[in-house]
């Protein structure tokens, strides 16, 4: 196969379609509730939010996407579902490389074409044909002003036709701090492919995106897409992609009062001080069956468990009724109220706090070990015999990596192991190279090195460098053949 100049590789756009559309809403449950939901922007213990998509498919499996906003990949789990009347049963039996243990159910009650769990509601994504996506009728309007300066926030599209797939959709969260993260799903696939960069307004008001690579590999050149706003939409021609809404604390807290919660879960409180300790640690348990277990943590003297029951009344009175101790009934229960305010349990001075329950998908991807990303060179240059004060001469080699790194070696020609120097690179505006020398492999220099090569047929010459270096001579290096690399 003929060899390619690394320019050209190096400045080979990787096109990425960003598809979009508008997000379905109310419509009569009927029919078949199999397809693609996706959920607002809800509040979440350890991320700026949480966003799920679930996907059923028509032959009962299914698939469900939860994004923690700012975290690296979402969490994919995979199981079954199964509808009766107006209810979908959601059964989530592990994630694509593990099982669980026990299944998690979810019970959806249907509400037009949404799928509702208490606060939680998912809302269907209209399916974009061929012929709908050929005509471009699913186009927003381009001449609605946006509604608001601030464009930051997270979107969804439509679920678009794909080549491989049953469908493709996309999540795209541009933050206040002007980082993005685009995922691309492509249904009835393992995983997402989840791409980070950045975003910004430019000067007509579009909103530019720009992405520069994965978690694990930067592109080589990055991907840029420029949106028109239109309303709440990005558009770019037959796209467009929807913002969603986002739950605020506040809202959720008052969305609570209004309709009542399910409390259960597990509550800790602070060290609180103790008579014949060094303090007093309460971790009390509350499960779904109304069963409590509440245990008492003594400094340095030891736990005291306790069982019972609990019971959530009016005003958001919560009841805990500890009724002995896994060996022996008490004469008279021990009953304390408390106060539910959203994740807290408070009784006059002492306060219990919900801890975050980690799921068996969260726990395998915090424990999966980290990829091992493998350098992969993209180019090799060598220069000439050059000059050189105090040997017979000198030789430049320059190897430009995948992931936006060299190598430089020098070797004097004076039977000593060459000096060999690590940096970065990448290509401008311009279509110049520009390299940044910044040390060796065991230290970083104080300044880096700075060098812009310009291409000239199968060469590139230096054209900005510092002259104090490298002499009036300047630099020329010639492309050779990756096999010439180690001779």
């Amino acid at each position: 196969m003929k060899r390619q100049s690394v320019f050209a590789a190096l400045l080979a756009a990787i096109v990425l379609t960003l598809v979009v559309a508008v997000v379905a809403l109310a419509a009569p449950a009927t029919g078949d509730p199999s397809g693609v939901y996706v959920s607002n922007v809800y509040p979440a213990a350890d991320a700026s939010g949480l966003v799920t998509v679930l996907a059923l498919y028509p032959n009962n499996n299914a698939q469900e996407y939860s994004y923690y906003l700012g975290k690296d990949a979402p969490v994919v789990e995979v199981g079954t579902w199964e509808s009766t009347g107006d209810a979908v049963t959601l059964t989530l039996t592990g994630t694509p490389e593990k099982a669980y243990d026990k299944p998690s159910v979810t019970v959806y009650q249907r509400d037009g074409d949404a799928l509702v769990d208490g606060l939680f509601v998912l809302n269907k994504l209209t399916e974009v044909t061929p012929a709908e996506m050929d005509a471009g009728t699913v186009a927003a309007p381009s001449d609605v002003a946006p509604t608001s300066e601030d464009p930051s926030g997270t979107y969804v599209s439509n679920v678009y036709p794909a080549a491989d797939a049953s469908g493709m959709l996309q999540v795209l969260s541009m933050f206040d701090n002007n980082v993005a993260q685009m995922s691309s799903i492509y249904l009835g696939k393992d995983a997402p492919i989840d791409e980070i960069g950045t975003w910004k307004l430019t000067k007509d008001g579009a909103v530019a995106v720009t992405l520069t690579g994965t978690a694990e590999k930067k592109y080589s050149k990055p991907a840029v897409t420029t949106y028109t706003r239109s309303g709440d939409a990005l558009v770019d021609g037959v796209f467009v992609l929807n913002l969603l809404d986002t739950i605020t604390p506040e809202e959720m807290n008052a969305m609570v009062a209004a309709q009542g919660t399910d409390p259960s879960g597990t509550y800790v409180s602070s060290v609180y001080p103790a008579a014949d300790g060094p303090g007093l640690i309460t971790v009390l348990a509350l499960f779904p069956n109304n069963n409590a277990e509440q245990t008492s943590i003594y400094l340095t003297k030891g736990a005291i468990g306790e069982i019972g029951t609990w019971e959530l009344g009016a005003d958001n009175a919560l009841t805990v009724t500890l009724t002995g101790t896994p060996d022996k009934k008490y004469e008279k229960p021990a009953t304390s109220v408390y106060k539910l305010d959203s994740e807290t349990l408070t009784d006059g001075p002492f306060v219990l706090n919900k801890l975050h329950e980690i799921t068996p998908a969260e726990m395998d991807a915090m424990t999966a070990p980290e990829p091992t990303v493998t350098l992969e060179p993209v180019a090799f240059f060598q220069s000439d015999v050059m000059l050189a004060a105090d040997s017979p001469g000198r030789v430049i080699s320059l190897t430009v990596y995948s992931d936006g790194t060299i190598a430089m070696s020098t070797d004097f020609m004076n039977d000593e192991p060459p000096i060999e120097e690590v940096g970065t690179w990448e290509i401008g505006a311009d279509d110049r190279l520009t390299i940044s020398i910044t040390g060796a492999p065991d230290g970083e220099y104080a300044k880096p090195d700075v060098i812009i090569f310009e291409k000239q047929d199968d060469q590139i010459v230096a054209v900005e460098y510092d002259k104090a270096m490298w002499g009036s001579e300047g630099l020329t290096l010639t492309e050779k053949p990756l096999a010439e690399m180690n001779k």
